[in-house]
């Protein structure tokens, strides 16, 4: 049986994007076993372009060294909207021409981001190759929604906040394109391996 392939690009730079897309995996996989084929890739690492990786992890190290730095410059990134459609889409263009190669070769019949950064290369991917499938973005901030993450071109930006969703629609995203849904977290977190009893001992918590 030919299973319907769901491509999760996501960017390795913490686990922040990482963990939620792993989350929806073993979910899809443990709902639906043996139904789909889920694959979770680091993007431009996957697909080869390596000079791109480094380039946009870099800036995420440089970011979580420099806490400062980091609230101010998300705050001066989020001004830039919409402009950051077009930053996402062009300023690498290394990883956008593999990005093609990879996903006409792949042919998902769904894409799932959980990065902003994957989510709007993956729907000029899409929109490049002419692909009739859905990209999917979920805004892994937990609270708002970030500017880099509003794309028109995307089919569903999912939020875990209204707050998040009226900052969306403040934007101009429709209000038939945003899904308010829980944070996805894997169900191995949901598992208890000890007894709470224990446990509060353990860790001198009465």
């Amino acid at each position: 049986m030919c299973l319907k392939k769901i491509l999760v690009p996501m960017l390795e730079a913490g686990a922040g994007h990482k963990m939620p897309a792993l989350a929806v995996k073993e979910s899809i996989n443990r709902l639906f076993p043996g139904q789909f084929q889920v694959d979770v890739i680091d993007f431009p690492r996957e697909v080869g372009a390596l000079k791109s990786d480094r380039s946009i992890k870099q800036f995420w190290d440089i970011g979580l060294a420099n806490p400062f730095l980091a609230k101010t410059g998300y705050r001066f990134a989020d001004s830039l909207w919409p402009f950051s459609i077009f930053w996402n889409q062009n300023v690498y263009p290394e990883f956008k021409q593999k990005a093609l190669t990879y996903v006409r070769e792949y042919n998902p019949d769904l894409i799932f981001s959980t990065n902003f950064i994957t989510s709007t290369m993956s729907a000029a991917v899409r929109k490049k190759l002419a692909l009739p499938i859905e990209v999917i973005s979920y805004v892994t901030d937990p609270f708002d929604a970030f500017g880099w993450w509003v794309d028109p071109d995307l089919d569903f930006i999912l939020v875990a906040s209204e707050v998040g969703k009226k900052q969306l629609l403040s934007r101009g995203i429709p209000d038939s394109k945003i899904r308010v849904l829980p944070f996805p977290i894997h169900q191995k977190f949901f598992t208890v391996h000890e007894d709470p009893d224990q446990l509060r001992q353990k860790l001198g918590l009465r």
